[in-house]
């Protein structure tokens, strides 16, 4: 038997698949994923790269000095981080194709070198976001570290030392693998990706790391290894 379906009948039907259709597509949209995983191959590099800690957890945020948004993090950062004893956190500055890159993730390096990363971090961001200095060059990063206690000779030990040249090779490796096109990033167990524009916002990215970091029932908990320094460059072998 032949069913005619009558044409006000047959545009009701139409609108409402158009309707469920745009719903979903909402909903989708809603729900995008605010964070990403890496490949299995990217999860042992990124352990390969992790210090040794007893910390049961890690979170790495690759940044740079020269990026206005990884300034607006840092205070949300050391904020969230101080909540947080359980997790070992780790800077890890990018530095790209070389360049002004380079040379603001060697002033990262060189403040660690020194023992006063904590003290130099908020000095270099300030200067380049807050006084609007260049520190580009290897000459005007001197003068900045001389004008703040730092020998002339330290500096220029540290500048081209060999533990920093490799660390930064080390850095550039992993960004490349894992395809890193823009700071900050957080990687989070050497497993997640996540950021602000990925998560839409600061807050929602703090969430989401808690939600990451809190043990999944199908998970062992993370091998508790033996500590070593956060972010100092290894030391050569003789």
């Amino acid at each position: 038997m032949k069913i005619t379906i009558k044409k006000p009948l047959a545009i009701t039907i139409i609108m409402l698949a158009g309707l469920a259709l745009i719903i979903s597509l909402i909903t989708q949209s809603a729900n995008a994923k605010e964070f990403t995983q890496l490949s299995k191959k990217n999860q042992v590099l990124m352990q390969n790269y992790m210090p040794e800690s007893n910390s049961p957890h890690v979170v790495v945020e690759f940044f740079s000095y020269a990026c206005p948004h990884c300034y607006s993090l840092e205070p949300e950062i050391k904020k969230w981080s101080s909540t947080h004893k359980d997790v070992l956190f780790i800077k890890m500055p990018v530095s790209y194709n070389g360049g002004a890159w380079e040379v603001l993730a060697k002033a990262y390096y060189i403040s660690v070198a020194l023992g006063k990363e904590k003290f130099f971090s908020p000095l270099i961001f300030k200067e380049i976001h807050v006084m609007h200095k260049n520190l580009n060059d290897e000459e005007a990063l001197k003068i900045f570290f001389v004008k703040n206690g730092v020998s002339a000779k330290q500096f220029d030990q540290l500048y081209n030392s060999f533990g920093i040249t490799q660390q930064l090779r080390q850095n550039a490796t992993l960004v490349k693998a894992i395809n890193l096109m823009s700071v900050p990033i957080l990687v989070v167990d050497g497993k997640y990706i996540t950021s602000p524009s990925q998560a839409k916002s600061i807050s929602k990215m703090f969430k989401v790391i808690d939600g990451l970091l809190k043990p999944k029932a199908t998970e062992k908990p993370n091998e508790v290894v033996k500590p070593r320094e956060a972010g100092k460059p290894k030391e050569a072998k003789s």
